[in-house]
């Protein structure tokens, strides 16, 4: 997922809560640290 211009609250509220649910998931499933997410997010965009 690529961020791009948040272009007001709303948009901020909603990646934020979709974030948090994506890492609630992650955490059940996997159980790695939001940290560890964002390092693998991080990859996995830059390699594109």
């Amino acid at each position: 997922m690529a961020i791009t211009k948040i272009n007001d609250c709303f948009e901020l509220l909603s990646m934020v809560t979709y974030a948090d649910k994506l890492k609630s998931l992650i955490k059940k499933e996997f159980s790695i640290s939001f940290e560890e997410f964002a390092v693998l997010t991080y990859i996995s965009e830059n390699k594109e």
